[in-house]
């Protein structure tokens, strides 16, 4: 996320409003902090870099990656999201943001290469 865009800063926000009401005690919120996915349904037309590849993979054409290939993600099969986000409905501890996502990074190059 880029420090400042709407995007981060709505995010920023989110969070920031789910710890006022928590600590309000008007509701129990724990906050999941997702990481990137990959896996069914992802799509291949949008602003997603791995739906992105997965596109020009399938249509046969060479591999686009937009900027230079050094950013790095840590993805996560949305399957496993699933899990996460149900274990943290169940046991999660009000007040507290859990970062949810793999530990292993990629940068977006070798991604491209992979899917090639």
């Amino acid at each position: 996320m880029e420090p400042g865009s709407v995007y981060s800063e709505g995010k920023r926000v989110a969070e920031l409003l789910g710890s006022i009401a928590n600590a309000k005690g008007d509701a129990a919120v724990v906050t999941g902090r997702l990481f990137a996915l990959i896996g069914p349904y992802l799509p291949i037309d949008a602003h997603f870099a791995a739906g992105n590849f997965i596109r020009d993979a399938l249509s046969g054409g060479p591999i686009i990656v937009e900027g230079d290939g050094t950013t790095f993600r840590s993805y996560q099969y949305a399957a496993d999201l699933v899990v996460w986000l149900l274990a943290l409905l169940v046991r999660g501890d009000p007040g507290r943001a859990y970062n949810i996502g793999s530990s292993d990074a990629i940068d977006i190059e070798s991604l491209a290469r992979l899917v090639a």
